[in-house]
């Protein structure tokens, strides 16, 4: 393990670390910090500042391109009320993780599983309600189950876990390349430089 591949490890660990931040910032009070996108975009410039200084350039400005494009869309989405603008920072600060070839892939599993995850924690809140009120079921669904659900009536629903499970797959990769390739096959399955 050279001192690239030592440094590029860290810098996963710690992008793998700021995901699982948000996630409990954003099911805890529905917010995800500046300092955690901050950190992504730091951690995404030290990773891609190793490559460099290995001799390897891939996409990073590609990557700066389509982060901003991820940006500009996720503003229009905000401005819709379909998102909160901490999900769309996080997904942009993600975006230059995933780079052109991995970014299709991280957005597309985001949004399925975002589908899924809000079906799930609606149905959740459904279910909750349907049966506190059903009598001889009432008694065995628990009181801060009831009392969670009435507290998030309207409330949106996190979207940190469908960005965390996106984002797992960026993790994935960038990690197989690391352990696989050391520097020349960090960046994407199947490039070399």
């Amino acid at each position: 393990m050279n001192g690239f591949t030592l440094v590029q490890g860290v810098a996963l660990a710690g992008l793998a670390a700021l995901i699982a931040r948000s996630v409990w910032t954003d099911v805890s009070e529905l917010r995800i910090p500046n300092t955690v996108c901050a950190g992504v975009v730091l951690l995404w410039a030290v990773y891609a500042a190793t490559n460099l200084a290995a001799g390897s350039d891939p996409f990073i400005l590609q990557s700066i391109l389509w982060a901003f494009v991820v940006l500009a869309g996720g503003f229009i989405i905000y401005c819709l009320g379909w998102m909160g603008a901490g999900d769309v920072k996080l997904i942009a600060a993600l975006a230059l993780w995933a780079g052109p070839v991995l970014l299709p892939t991280f957005l597309f599993v985001t949004t399925l599983s975002g589908g899924v995850i809000s079906l799930g924690y609606l149905g959740f809140r459904w279910a909750v309600r349907r049966l506190s009120v059903t009598p001889g079921i009432a008694g065995y669904i628990p009181r801060r189950w009831v009392s969670l659900v009435d507290a998030q009536a309207g409330a949106p629903i996190p979207y940190a876990m469908p960005i965390a499970v996106g984002a797992t797959v960026i993790l994935w990769t960038l990690y197989q390349g690391l352990i696989g390739h050391g520097i020349s096959g960090t960046w994407l399955i199947g490039h070399s430089a």
